[in-house]
């Protein structure tokens, strides 16, 4: 007969060993996650890097050929923003999971980084090519208490203007890039939008920035 010391020796060792196992599995979560977005990190970094030798080197030729080379520029804009925002998502889902934010805002800086070469290639083949692209800029503050009206109209643009480009960046995340953005485009206050070239400040800004949108 089993003795009632026995039952709970034994429900104590149960007890710990599903408490280690899933902090195992924690714990292997938490790595396959670091190492999958470490990865990424380095790929990003290559991406960048090519679109800003392919930028360049299109750029020259615009000026000069044909419209083939506009074609051939936007179809790698529209494969890097593509890969661009399925980085996003993984930084998004990394974040739910861990809620790291000091590693969060590390990793974030390498996206912010993509997201302004994307922008300054973009840039490029607006000036250079004819058909011109939309695109919205928007800056945030963290823990921003008044950004959700600005957040859900670039989120419904985007769904309703076909070929839309918009970029996300948080305007305290200590980038010499993104200090030269916000002093480029005179914005004193959050949260701001940049739409083709226009600026728009507050909370309230949502309601014009359709405006300067191209139909």
């Amino acid at each position: 007969m089993i003795s009632r010391k026995d039952v709970i020796y034994k429900s104590f060792a149960i007890t710990f060993a599903v408490m280690f196992l899933g902090l195992l599995i924690g714990v292997l979560i938490y790595n396959y996650q670091t190492y999958s977005v470490d990865k990424e990190i380095n790929d990003l970094k290559v991406r960048v890097q090519e679109l800003s030798l392919l930028s360049d080197y299109v750029s020259m030729d615009i000026k000069n050929e044909s419209s083939q080379y506009c074609d051939f520029y936007n179809y790698k804009l529209v494969d890097f923003a593509r890969y661009v925002n399925e980085y996003g998502v993984l930084i998004s889902r990394y974040y739910n999971n861990q809620k790291d934010i000091e590693r969060i805002k590390y990793i974030q800086k390498d996206f912010v980084v993509a997201n302004l070469k994307l922008f300054v290639g973009l840039s490029r083949y607006n000036e250079y090519c004819p058909q011109k692209k939309n695109y919205i800029m928007y800056l945030y503050p963290y823990n921003c208490n008044n950004c959700d009206g600005v957040a859900l109209e670039v989120r419904r643009l985007v769904k309703d203007y076909k070929g839309l480009y918009s970029f996300s960046i948080p305007a305290e995340i200590d980038l010499a890039s993104v200090e030269m953005i916000i002093d480029r485009y005179d914005i004193n206050e959050y949260p701001a939008v940049v739409v083709n070239g226009t600026t728009l400040q507050g909370p309230e800004c949502y309601n014009d920035i359709e405006k300067y949108l191209n139909k």
